[in-house]
């Protein structure tokens, strides 16, 4: 199907195409034998994958000759699975500065390239609304992370039953602090709205060296709504397509620019080594490496393009008062 009329069908070739090469790329890396040579391996797949970023992140030295080097070195006196975790933190992704490179714990009999379902945590507060005067609907999360999806969903329910008997013309959506998780968080909120949205998304794949732009269609009713999307610096990944598409429909962002990449779960995920965890768990050590980079509307890399900035900025602690004095004042010049 042709993905630009297809956006989620095309979403899905780009994972199955991700899956394959993974398991290429996987099958690569257990032909290794020291673990010298495995450190080594993924230290130049991450830099294969995310030079850009750390040039634009003005990290590139750690993708230098001489640190590589040093990294020779360093990881020749590997005796144990601590030296390889410990180096490839404190040396290459805390001083690379990309928050989805990490180092995970899967279940030895979990498929690791498959996405994880998570067991729900219950928290009462991740997902908080409230009615404000000038009919408006306050909604606040704190989190997309999965671990609370299912919770959250049930709340988004009886709002949107309630909602029915309500005449909101204003939404504020308050996502300060917030560093992403699902993008699934999207359709909830539409769907709890009863509305619909379109919106563009755009980023350079780095593993298949070409630009992956589409533009995806969400309809879950016809209500339309004056939006308010409260911002900080924290807000990434999942979060940052949330604040991204509803600026794309009209949104007024209001607070700082966030810190932006915003992506569909596009990372490698390699198996270093299985043992017996603290919890006395035999895991995989699961290495994800980011396989996107920030792009302009052409597909072109361009890091720019990154992160949302606000149409009204603000100090992110006074960005509600900000949107509630917005919506006032428009409510007064209506009135008049």
């Amino acid at each position: 199907m042709d993905k630009e009329n297809n956006p989620r069908e095309h979403i899905l070739q780009l994972k199955q195409k991700r899956i394959d090469a993974n398991k290429e790329i996987q099958a690569e890396f257990d032909k290794l034998d020291s673990m010298q040579d495995k450190f080594m391996f993924i230290y130049d797949l991450l830099r294969e994958n995310q030079l850009e970023f750390a040039k634009w992140n003005k990290t590139d030295y750690i993708f230098s000759p001489k640190y590589r080097q040093q990294l020779v070195e360093k990881s020749k006196n590997f005796k144990k699975k601590n030296d390889f975790i410990n180096t490839f933190i404190n040396d290459i992704q805390e001083p690379l500065g990309q928050w989805h490179c990490y180092l995970l714990e899967r279940n030895v009999n979990e498929d690791f390239l498959i996405e994880k379902t998570y067991n729900t945590t219950e928290d009462g507060n991740n997902f908080q609304y409230e009615f404000l005067e000038n009919d408006t609907l306050y909604m606040r999360f704190k989190s997309f992370s999965s671990t609370n999806f299912e919770f959250d969903k049930q709340k988004a329910i009886q709002l949107k039953e309630i909602l029915q008997h309500k005449n909101i013309q204003n939404v504020i959506l308050d996502i300060r602090g917030n560093t992403g998780g699902t993008d699934v968080y999207l359709n909830l909120i539409l769907m709890t709205l009863d509305t619909n949205m379109t919106y563009s998304i755009q980023w350079h794949n780095t593993l298949f060296h070409e630009p992956e732009n589409y533009e995806i269609e969400q309809n879950f009713g016809n209500k339309s709504y004056n939006y308010y999307v409260l911002t900080d610096n924290k807000i990434f990944s999942a979060a940052e397509v949330v604040t991204r598409a509803f600026k794309q429909n009209g949104a007024t962002v209001i607070g700082t620019s966030t810190r932006g990449e915003a992506g569909i779960s596009p990372e490698l995920q390699i198996k270093i080594l299985s043992y017996i965890n603290t919890d006395e768990k035999e895991v995989n050590l699961i290495c994800q490496i980011p396989i996107d980079a920030g792009a302009n509307p052409q597909g072109k890399i361009d890091y720019n393009y990154t992160n949302t900035k606000p149409d009204i900025e603000c100090n992110p602690d006074t960005a509600l008062n900000v949107a509630k004095s917005k919506i006032a004042e428009q409510q007064n010049l209506m009135c008049k």
